[in-house]
């Protein structure tokens, strides 16, 4: 797989971004979760787990996670940024 953009790239560009970065992040995991809510179909009695890692891609599937939480999605977050 070829990136895109390079880390560094990526730091800039969010850098750049009118929004803080907290803001971007809460707004990926919030199209995350309404994506996740459209393929599972709803919430009730579904499971997800999220691996997420360091970084902000992990904290946008934190985001997600917790956004699925709050409608009822039961929801493991695995660190995999952690050592094992």
């Amino acid at each position: 797989m070829e990136p895109i953009v390079t880390p560094s790239e990526m730091a800039a560009i969010d850098a750049a971004a009118p929004e803080p970065v907290e803001e971007l992040i809460e707004r990926a995991g919030a199209e995350v979760a309404r994506e996740a809510l459209d393929l599972l179909g709803g919430a009730y009695g579904k499971r997800v787990v999220v691996l997420a890692g360091k970084g902000n891609n992990g904290a946008d599937g934190r985001a997600a996670a917790r956004r699925l939480g709050s409608r009822g999605v039961r929801c493991r977050v695995i660190d995999a940024g952690s050592a094992p």
